[in-house]
Formats: structure tokens, sequence, C-alpha cells
């Protein structure tokens, strides 16, 4: 995927068409593979509607053409509260990423790893150095695409609605030097 054009920006009420468009995609892909994480109704435009409201949701695009949306915020998720199994490697402030979508074209071109450095930058720009997600056991491209990007697998809570879930975090690094957010290693002339 071409990088230089890629955009990612908080979503507008005017994107809801297709920002449902792409979840519906992204639900469908999931059912296909015996993933029912979401039914039909989830999530629904007032759900998306909400997101967008609290500047949580997020879009991908390339030539104003939404192929990704995302929820992410900075807000405490009180199901990670109480976890049944593990425990997260750092505590608070953490950020969180909810509501992956991809549309099925643009799957498997890296957008997803734009989607985690953006997500890391802006974590870090806010003090967070701990990035956590849920997703359901089925859900097998979420943990690959977790696991490639160096999320590592904590443990698991029970939603109010007796389904499971399993957490992962990152924990990123912090800057040695302020405004440094990239460190090389020194050459070996040093």
């Amino acid at each position: 995927m071409d990088n230089m054009n890629l955009d990612i920006r908080q979503a507008l009420s005017s994107d809801l068409k297709e920002i449902v468009e792409v979840y519906t995609n992204a639900r469908e892909f999931m059912h296909s593979l015996g993933n029912d994480q979401w039914d039909k109704n989830y999530p629904n435009e007032r759900i998306i509607q909400s997101d967008i409201d609290n500047k949580e949701s997020f879009v991908c695009s390339i030539k104003e053409k939404i192929m990704g949306v995302f929820v992410f915020t900075f807000k405490t998720e009180p199901y990670y509260e109480n976890l049944t199994e593990g425990s997260w490697s750092k505590e608070s402030p953490y950020s969180v990423l909810h509501r992956l979508g991809m549309s099925i074209q643009y799957r498997s071109q890296g957008l997803s790893l734009q989607i985690f450095k953006y997500i890391e930058e802006k974590s870090r720009g806010n003090g967070c150095y701990s990035v956590r997600v849920d997703t359901h056991e089925k859900n097998i491209p979420m943990i690959k695409v977790l696991m490639k990007n160096n999320f590592l697998m904590c443990g698991k809570f029970i939603k109010n609605d007796g389904n499971e879930r399993i957490v992962f975090e990152k924990v990123l690094t912090k800057p040695i030097v302020p405004g440094f957010e990239i460190l090389r290693p020194m050459p070996k002339e040093y």
C-alpha cells in the first residue's frame, strides 16, 4: 500500500454511511470464518454515531475513499479492571483500540501496520505507554495482526452477556530524549 497517500483522521458524521459499509463488510468476513463476535446489530448506526460524537472514531482513506475504521480512546475500559485470567504488563494510563474493521479489498495490504503506528504515536503524545485491545478467540485474523504488531496476550475477561474476550497489550517504549520517538542503534564506530 502506498503509505504516502494514506490518510488517518477523525471520523465525521458525513462518513457514517461509508463506515456502516466497512463494518458490514468486516462483519460478513468475520461470520464467514465462524466468528460471531459482531452480530447483525453491532456495531449499529447509534453506536457508530456515538463514537463519532465522542471523537473516538477514526477512518483510514486513500483519495477520500474510506477503507478502514477503528475506535481509539484514552478512557479506561471497565472490563479491563477484572481479568478472569492473566494480568496486564503495565498499569495505567493506557489507550484502547476497539472496533477495527477493514473493507475486504484492502485486507492484507499493510493497513493495520499504519493504524498501529498512528495509535502508538498518539498514545505516546498523550503520555500513555500501553495500548490495550480485546477480541474474540475465534477472531484469528485480528489475533494474527496483533501478534504481528508485537502485542502480547495478557489474559481474558467475561462480558456482561457471558461472552469471553482475550486481551492483548503492547507496552510502548518511552523516548530517552523528549521529542525523539524513534531511536536508532549507535553506529559501530562509537
